[in-house]
């Protein structure tokens, strides 16, 4: 998963609103005046924010479910962090009841940790049990734009089942966005015309796709010799032909 400042400034919008709100909080207890508008008013952002969310900047987390789950499974471990500071903050400042906070961000994290992990689990099994080099499975070379991600034609790849795996993984965007965007896809051969022609669509984002086409080398010193053997059984066959 690549992250972008975008991914910084969720997480960051929401550790500002629930500190705001600790603070409030522990300035209660000191006898001060509370002002809720500000943490609200912030709060109120943060929750936009990752509902509002561009798709192309979500990050791919959750392999089913499209983009919600992955927009709730990021805004779940955001704002478990953001509660988790927030308890913090209120146990160092001895406010009484740091609870409030410790719970709920706890089972945010491990709600968000449960979606990724069944998420995993489910891709390994659905690769178990549709192996990429079965026969009813045909093999495409997709090329995204160089600043385009799999995650934009996401919803298309679910749509034909299809699996997906990085073409060169060593590659890096960095050093060469041409080779880095290359993607082999599997799917089963009877979804392959429809798929491709849903993927070449998608011009904003798609490059190219085509079915990948296996080469065969042969080895030159077998070549001469085959060669070279047919030579030699014509040449008998036809002095035979003389001697009869």
């Amino acid at each position: 998963m690549e992250i972008k400042f975008v991914h910084i400034l969720g997480l960051a919008l929401v550790v500002i609103a629930f500190l705001l709100w600790g603070k409030g909080m522990v300035n209660r207890e000191k006898g001060k005046n509370f002002r809720p508008l500000p943490a609200m008013i912030m709060m109120i952002i943060a929750i936009a924010f990752h509902v509002f969310l561009p798709k192309d900047s979500v990050p791919d987390l959750v392999s089913f479910g499209g983009k919600f789950l992955d927009q709730l499974t990021l805004a779940l471990m955001n704002f478990g962090i953001g509660m988790l500071i927030d308890a913090s903050y209120l146990s160092f400042k001895k406010y009484e009841h740091p609870k409030v906070f410790w719970v709920p961000a706890v089972l945010a994290l491990m709600l968000s940790c449960g979606i990724f992990l069944i998420s995993k689990a489910w891709t390994t099994v659905c690769e178990m049990g549709s192996p990429k080099n079965s026969a009813a499975t045909v093999q495409a070379l997709m090329e995204l734009g160089s600043d385009d991600e799999i995650s934009e034609v996401k919803y298309i790849l679910e749509k034909y089942k299809v699996q997906y795996e990085k073409a060169f993984p060593s590659i890096e965007l960095g050093a060469d966005e041409d080779l880095a965007q290359y993607y082999l896809i599997y799917v089963d051969s009877s979804y392959l015309t429809p798929l491709t022609n849903e993927l070449k669509a998608d011009v904003e984002n798609v490059d190219n796709v085509e079915t990948n086409k296996f080469i065969r080398l042969d080895d030159p010193k077998t070549d001469i010799f085959s060669t070279e053997n047919t030579a030699i059984f014509k040449a008998q066959k036809e002095s035979q032909s003389c001697d009869s």
